[in-house]
């Protein structure tokens, strides 16, 4: 696309928006990556059940994947605690902070 020498493309257009035009066009550009909360089968949830429990006991590093502020985050760290009452699964990153992950909010565990 050829620019003429005096086109300043979309800065010509900023000097239009006021500035709750603009904190709105941004948060609409920041909303394009959005992810849905993936839902997780029967079958998806007994797998998730089993590993919560069987790397519990191993006490070895895994990588958890959860659904937090409209995006899906990973976390490397060894699952320390299980609070089934608060739904609350307590897990120790690599610097042995306790991170608190609602068991609602996780999708998968893996080795």
């Amino acid at each position: 696309m050829n620019k003429l020498p005096n086109d300043r493309g979309n800065r010509k257009w900023t000097s239009l928006f006021i500035p709750e035009h603009r904190e709105r066009l941004q948060e609409w550009i920041l909303a394009q990556d959005d992810i849905p909360r993936p839902i997780l089968g029967t079958d998806q949830l007994d797998e998730l059940n089993y590993a919560i429990h069987q790397h519990l006991q191993d006490h070895q590093p895994v990588t958890i994947s959860y659904y937090k502020n409209k995006r899906i985050q990973r976390l490397r760290g060894i699952l320390h605690s299980c609070d089934p009452h608060a739904r609350v699964l307590v897990v120790y990153d690599i610097d042995y902070e306790p991170v608190r992950i609602q068991l609602a909010d996780i999708l998968s565990i893996a080795p």
